[in-house]
């Protein structure tokens, strides 16, 4: 891959980590404080992402969740009709930040791979909004429901490690 096209993930990259970095204000709370911590994810993602610093892509990642979950924080009792969205965002941002990164070290992804990682991405925001509107129509789930979870949450680690196993 030519040193220009290995940059041509990172913009689409951005707009994803951009993405999840706005969602928490967009959503109302505390906006210069989230804003702040949002900055320094996004500093820290294309630091990561563009391969001047490549440890800083996992750091990206680690202050994007704790933006969120301290906005979470400061919501406590409030159904968060977002949260599915932000997760897609959240691990889109990750995947195609190391994509990202393995491109510009000469490994652009394989389709598999890329088919593998947005059907992870389809199935978690299926799986995400039916937790959501059962946990806002009030239907007990009980230990159903959370197997179904487990089972869930299994299969989506399962295919990444099978696919970053094959990559």
């Amino acid at each position: 891959m030519s040193r220009l096209r290995s940059w041509a993930l990172l913009p689409p990259a951005a707009v994803l980590a951009a993405a999840a970095a706005l969602m928490p204000v967009l959503q109302g709370g505390h906006p210069a404080f989230l804003i702040a911590i949002g900055a320094v994810a996004l500093a820290l993602y294309l630091a990561g992402a563009s391969a001047l610093v490549p440890r800083t892509l996992v750091w990206a990642m680690v202050v994007l969740a704790l933006e969120y979950v301290l906005f979470l924080a400061v919501h406590p009792h409030t159904l968060e009709l977002g949260a599915p969205l932000f997760a897609v965002l959240w691990f889109l941002a990750a995947e195609v930040g190391w994509f990202s990164l393995e491109a510009r070290h000469g490994q652009p992804p394989w389709l598999g791979r890329v088919l593998l990682v947005a059907g992870v991405a389809a199935a978690g925001a299926v799986v995400g909004y039916l937790f959501v509107l059962t946990a806002a129509v009030g239907i007990g789930g009980g230990l159903g429901l959370t197997l179904i979870g487990v089972v869930a949450a299994l299969g989506a680690a399962g295919s990444l490690t099978w696919a970053r196993r094959r990559g």
